[in-house]
């Protein structure tokens, strides 16, 4: 790379990455940077800060650099690992919805229907 050029990151690349191979340790790592940030913001409701991150990480994939399509493939896989996997205080079903008070109202996230 050229001198200023910025390399891209890991996951842009069109050949083998780990949206190719399992998204599991993808999802799981982009959730927790947006849930983290959505905390940064003063969110402090575990459950509402895990619904609202949930929007975000495909909106992150392709800020990476992902195609629309795996940007979209991980931000499924993370509502899937979260809603099978998080502890009680950390899911809401009933509120995290979309029309609720937690949904983003952002044109492609994916609030649960």
């Amino acid at each position: 790379m050229g001198h200023g050029e910025a390399e891209p990151h890991p996951l842009a690349g069109e050949t083998e990455h780990p949206l190719d191979v399992g998204l599991g340790d993808t999802s799981v790592r982009e959730t927790e940077n947006c849930h983290e940030a959505i905390h940064s913001y003063g969110v402090r409701d575990e459950a509402e800060t895990n619904c609202l991150a949930l929007q975000l990480v495909g909106r992150a994939g392709r800020a990476l650099g992902l195609s629309p399509a795996k940007a979209d493939r991980l931000a499924a896989r993370a509502l899937a690992e979260t809603r099978d996997t998080a502890p009680e205080r950390y899911w809401n079903a009933a509120r995290c919805r979309r029309g609720t008070g937690w949904d983003l109202g952002i044109p492609g996230a994916r609030p649960p229907r």
